[in-house]
């Protein structure tokens, strides 16, 4: 059904994931199950970009998720959690990870401010409005405390 309805993968998450995926393992967590989680991948074209994760049928706290994708990775010296809302910026501090916030979700970036980094984009278009969609531009970075290269 996913395949069917097709899923949005916004503008500048591609490029990013290539550029993160030369430099780091890639991994996820998510409060849907590994199935569930992967077939939401597949339909967005993005199920071969991550070897590892958390997911909900390991906890059902989103701590606990990070961690989880954490321990799978293995040995690792740094890492970087991006999330779309405050309870991923959360996630991120209980497991001594970055926090980088993506304000594409319910929280808008003002409420994702306390993270290491934003990644934000434009209002969401009325639509009504039969102007070009800001969503397809590129997002704007805001970085807070943190000197990322």
């Amino acid at each position: 059904e996913l395949a069917a309805r097709g899923v949005v993968v916004l503008a500048g998450a591609v490029a990013a994931l290539d550029y993160l995926a030369d430099r780091a393992a890639l991994g996820v967590a998510t409060g849907n199950i590994r199935a569930g989680a992967q077939a939401k991948l597949a339909a967005a074209g993005l199920a071969d970009r991550f070897a590892l994760g958390g997911y909900g049928c390991d906890s059902p706290l989103r701590p606990e998720l990070v961690a989880m994708a954490i321990t799978r990775a293995g040995a690792v010296d740094e890492v970087i959690v991006v999330g779309d809302t405050i309870h991923d910026i959360a996630a991120a501090r209980a497991c001594g990870a970055i926090a980088v916030a993506v304000a594409t979700g319910a929280d808008p970036a003002d409420r994702l401010a306390h993270a290491d980094a934003v990644l934000r984009h434009p209002p969401r278009p009325d639509p009504r409005d039969p102007s070009p969609d800001p969503w397809n531009a590129e997002p704007v970075l805001d970085i807070r405390s943190r000197d990322f290269h």
